[in-house]
This record gives C-alpha cells, sequence and structure tokens, in this order.
C-alpha cells in the first residue's frame, strides 16, 4: 500500500469524502459541516464571553461528535443564549431563565431595538423572540408530562446554530435595551 507523505488526518478525510472531520480542538472526530457554517461558528465563540464560549463550544461537540448526544447539546445551547443575554436583559433577577428573558422582552417590546428593526414596529425585536423561543420549547425539560420526548440531532443542531446567532446579536449589539 503506497502512503501518501505530507497528507494529515483531515486532508485524508476530506479528499476520501468522508462523512467525519479532525475537531477544531484536535481532539477527536465529528461530523461534517460546511467549512462556512465552522467559520461563522468560530468566529461568534471568539467574540463571545469565555462563559458563553464554552456553553457553545460543549453545545457543538455535543451536536456533531461521532455519537451525538442532542440532549446534552441543546441544554448547552439554552444556556449560552442565557449567558449571553443575562445582563443584557434583567440583571437583578437571579433566578433567570430564557423563558424568563422572552417573558420579559415580550411584555415591554419597545424597550428593545433590533439593529434591522425598520423604526416603525417591533418586527426584528419579535424575531429575536421568535428565535428564542424555537430553542426554548424544543428542549426536553422533564422527564414526565404528557408528551415526554428526547431531542433529534437534527434539533440539537439547529437550536446551535439559533444559539450561536442569537448569541452574536447579544455580542455584537445587535439587539439592545433602549430604556
Amino acid at each position: 500500500m503506497r502512503r501518501i507523505r505530507g497528507a494529515g488526518l483531515e486532508d485524508l478525510l476530506s479528499r476520501g469524502n468522508s462523512a467525519y472531520r479532525v475537531r477544531t480542538d484536535g481532539t477527536g472526530l465529528e461530523f461534517r459541516t460546511s467549512p462556512e457554517a465552522i467559520r461563522q461558528f468560530e468566529a461568534t465563540v471568539d467574540n463571545a464571553k469565555d462563559s458563553v464560549a464554552g456553553h457553545l463550544v460543549e453545545a457543538w461537540n455535543a451536536a456533531y461528535a461521532i455519537a451525538p448526544d442532542p440532549g446534552k447539546s441543546v441544554s448547552e445551547s439554552v444556556k449560552a443564549i442565557e449567558a449571553a443575554y443575562e445582563q443584557l436583559i434583567s440583571p437583578k433577577n437571579a433566578l433567570q431563565t430564557l423563558g424568563t428573558m422572552i417573558r420579559d422582552i415580550t411584555a415591554g417590546p419597545q424597550k428593545w431595538t433590533f439593529v434591522l428593526n425598520d423604526h416603525t414596529d417591533a418586527d426584528g425585536v419579535a424575531m429575536v423572540v421568535a428565535m428564542m423561543n424555537q430553542v426554548w420549547k424544543n428542549q426536553q425539560r422533564h422527564a414526565t408530562g404528557p408528551n415526554p420526548r428526547t431531542e433529534t440531532v437534527e434539533e440539537a443542531q439547529c437550536a446551535l446554530h439559533l444559539a450561536g446567532t442569537l448569541v452574536q446579536f447579544a455580542s455584537s449589539g445587535a439587539f439592545v435595551k433602549t430604556q
């Protein structure tokens, strides 16, 4: 068998059209995703506070692992959003959750501004709340109830990417308190 010189594992996996790639931190393999999604995610992590970045990385690693853990990924995505918005939404509330954040924004949407708002209505703020709701309402928080279920890998990946976008909105100042 002929050995390919100078080719790293990632190069071999890529040229072989493998479904896997070497994780950015080099500690293992993960499912391959688009280079654009990876670059956007890494930029968001680089610009986020350490606590937020840690949750995002944990969510990514759980969502794209060879043996994915969707529940952990969704949970870490929620935590990343909570950590990114905790000082922005209700800094005096020591018991904030994503649910209480959604409630507080919804109770006073005029207190918030989204950079793409057309300044005549709260469409941008409503979009941010809708994205938060998608992550919050699709997580399995309780083991019992009328419809206990587990999150799918696809749901975890979607929640992760929504969380990354929401974190970027908070860290870049695209979503701010106006009062």
